[in-house]
């Protein structure tokens, strides 16, 4: 008499709670928009590693780099182009995969690395360049950091910078913030520059403040400390309501300005698709 299957084992991880474990590997029939997959391979995880997801999350669809990333068997499975666009949104987003969105981008290089990093000469604030004497480098772009951080030490010079361009009295921090302001207060514009001076990521207004009460905002950048290993990761708020197009085939990341600036968001986009 035959014994059981052997199993394969896959290590497993929640990007949110940061708990790790291993998995048996798994395999199933998916449709996803009348398109079906007939051998789409999966993991299954422990109820307990699915803590600290949403509430209604049943688990965690990866769009990494990796040749079982959701995407990767989508564009194995249908020949689609080897991209992915999405669109994040306090409310309704979305993520499409072999596809773009019809807006105007502006493109930069993603670094070939594991995860999603692009390069960052400098940070300006109102068109003033931070004084930190050396190129920012790889910054990592993160759906899962809520708020975009900071190694220490740059932290420190930016958000003197900022203090600066606000030219308003502080208020005591709430935290996780570190810097906050009353909340009639005019933002200055941040600017990441990334590989020429014509290619800039600008984080205005409702990608850069986070109101914490009716009265008080805060600046929604963090301190991660000096044990970081790149200087910045670029957090799920100020992705909010922008495009961005993943073109693993010609490793390019494109990127819009912000869908609110053009009376648009990533809920109402959802909608026309």
């Amino acid at each position: 008499m035959a014994g059981p299957s052997p199993s394969c084992q896959v290590p497993q991880h929640n990007p949110i709670t940061g708990d790790t474990t291993f998995g048996d590997l798994a395999q199933d029939i998916v449709s996803v928009d009348g398109m079906t997959l007939e051998s789409f391979l999966f993991s299954c995880s422990p109820e307990y590693l699915v803590k600290g997801l949403v509430n209604s999350a049943k688990g965690v669809l990866g769009f990494g780099r990796s040749k079982v990333a959701f995407q990767s068997q989508m564009v194995n499975a249908f020949d689609f182009p080897r991209k992915f666009t999405v669109c994040l949104s306090s409310s309704d987003g979305f993520i499409i995969s072999g596809a773009g969105i019809s807006k105007s981008l502006s493109y930069t290089p993603l670094m070939s690395v594991d995860g999603y990093y692009v390069n960052v000469n400098s940070i300006k604030i109102n068109g003033r360049r931070l004084g930190v004497g050396q190129p920012i480098g790889g910054v990592e772009i993160s759906s899962t950091v809520p708020y975009t951080v900071m190694k220490s030490s740059l932290y420190g010079i930016f958000t003197k910078a900022f203090v600066t361009a606000m030219n308003m009295t502080v208020v005591s921090p709430v935290a996780p913030f570190g810097v906050c302001f009353p909340s009639q207060a005019t933002v200055p514009e941040i600017q990441l520059v990334m590989q020429s001076q014509l290619v800039k990521w600008r984080i205005q207004g409702r990608n850069s403040m986070v109101e914490v009460s009716d009265s008080v905002m805060c600046l929604g950048f963090v301190d991660g400390g000096m044990g970081m290993t790149g200087s910045v990761i670029l957090g799920g708020y100020q992705l909010e309501d922008h495009i961005l197009e993943f073109d693993l085939g010609t490793g390019m990341m494109g990127f819009s300005s912000s869908l609110l600036n053009e009376g648009d968001s990533c809920s109402t986009l959802r909608e026309s698709l």
